[in-house]
C-alpha cells in the first residue's frame, strides 16, 4: 500500500499539490486525471522517489520512502523522460539489454510477446520510432520489468485507436496475473474509464476525487429538471448546470435514493467520465 500524507509540492510560488492525503492499494489500476499542469506527473514522481524535497511524507508498505529506499526495487516509473537523450540513439535491443540488468525479475516471455503483438523490431533505434511507438516502447518495458507498482505516465499518447484498444487489454491482463498496483495518468478519458478500478481526479491541486469506478457510476447524475423543481436538488452536490429552454441540465454527483429520483419528476441520466469530468471543471 502507498499512503500521503499532507503533501506539498511548489515550484516557486506556483503551488502544484496542496496538502494531498492519499492511499493507493495493491491489487488495483488507478486512473490519474486532472487538466495539464494540475500535477499529475510531479504527484507519481514524489510516489516514485523521483522528487525529493517536498513537504510531508510518503510511504510504502508502512516505511517513509525518505528514509528506505528499498521499495524502488519493486517500482518503476514510465514517462518521456525515460529513455535519456544520451540513449535516444540506440537501438531497443541495446536499451533493452541495459535495462535487464537494472531488473532482476525481468519477464522476458512477457516483453517477447509484447514486442511481437506491435510489431517493434529491436534492430530499430529509438529516436526512429514514430511519437507512438516511442512510448509504446516505453510502456512495454514498464510491464516487463516484473516490477510490483507501475507509474505509466500517458502511455497510449500517439497510439491509434486499435493498439490503445490492445494496450490497455494487455494491462488488465497483466495486472490480474501479477497482483500488481498500477497507476495510469491520461487525458484520453474513454480509455481509462474501461481499464481502471479506481478514479482519482486532481483539481487546482488538491484530490477532488478518490473513489471506485463502481461508486462513481452510482453517483454520477445528469438530470434534467423543470427550472421550478430545482429546490429538489438544493442539498445535493451540484457541479454544475447549463439552462436550456424551460429546463436546467442538472451535473450532481451524490447519492440519491430510488424514493428521491422518483419526487424529482425529471429525466435522470448517468454522466460518463468525460461529462463528470467536464462539470467538475464547470465546462457542462
Amino acid at each position: 500500500m502507498i499512503k500521503l500524507v499532507n503533501v506539498s509540492k511548489s515550484y516557486g510560488n506556483n503551488i502544484v499539490l496542496d496538502n494531498i492525503n492519499l492511499s493507493l492499494e495493491d491489487n488495483k489500476i488507478y486512473g490519474l486525471i486532472g487538466r495539464n499542469g494540475v500535477g499529475k506527473t510531479t504527484l507519481m514522481k514524489i510516489l516514485s522517489d523521483q522528487i525529493i524535497n517536498y513537504q510531508g511524507e510518503a510511504f510504502v508498505d508502512g516505511s517513509n520512502i525518505k528514509n528506505d529506499k528499498t521499495f524502488k526495487e519493486n517500482l518503476v516509473i514510465i514517462s518521456d523522460g525515460f529513455i535519456s537523450d544520451m540513449q535516444q540513439a540506440s537501438k531497443l535491443k541495446t536499451l533493452t539489454s541495459t535495462i535487464k540488468i537494472l531488473a532482476p525479475k525481468f519477464n522476458q516471455k512477457r516483453y517477447d510477446e509484447l514486442m511481437d503483438i506491435f510489431m517493434l523490431n529491436e534492430k530499430t533505434r529509438y529516436n526512429k520510432l514514430s511519437y507512438g511507438n516511442q512510448g509504446l516502447y516505453r510502456s512495454i518495458i514498464g510491464l516487463s520489468t516484473g516490477a510490483k507498482i507501475i507509474f505509466l505516465d500517458e502511455p497510449a499518447n500517439g497510439l491509434d485507436e486499435i493498439n490503445r484498444d490492445i494496450f490497455y487489454k494487455k494491462i488488465i491482463e497483466y495486472q490480474e496475473q501479477d497482483q500488481s498496483l498500477i497507476m495510469v495518468s491520461s487525458h484520453i478519458l474513454s480509455d481509462i474509464e474501461r481499464v481502471v478500478t479506481d478514479i482519482i481526479f486532481l483539481k487546482d491541486s488538491k484530490v477532488a476525487l478518490n473513489e471506485s469506478v463502481e461508486s462513481i457510476e452510482e453517483k454520477a447524475y445528469m438530470i434534467t429538471i423543470n427550472e421550478d423543481h430545482i429546490k429538489l436538488l438544493e442539498n445535493k452536490n451540484i457541479l454544475s448546470y447549463k439552462k436550456v429552454g424551460k429546463q436546467l441540465v442538472v451535473m450532481v454527483y451524490d447519492d440519491f435514493t430510488s424514493e428521491e429520483l422518483e419526487r424529482l419528476n425529471a429525466r435522470v441520466d448517468r454522466m460518463n467520465l468525460q461529462e463528470l469530468f467536464r462539470a467538475f471543471n464547470k465546462e457542462a
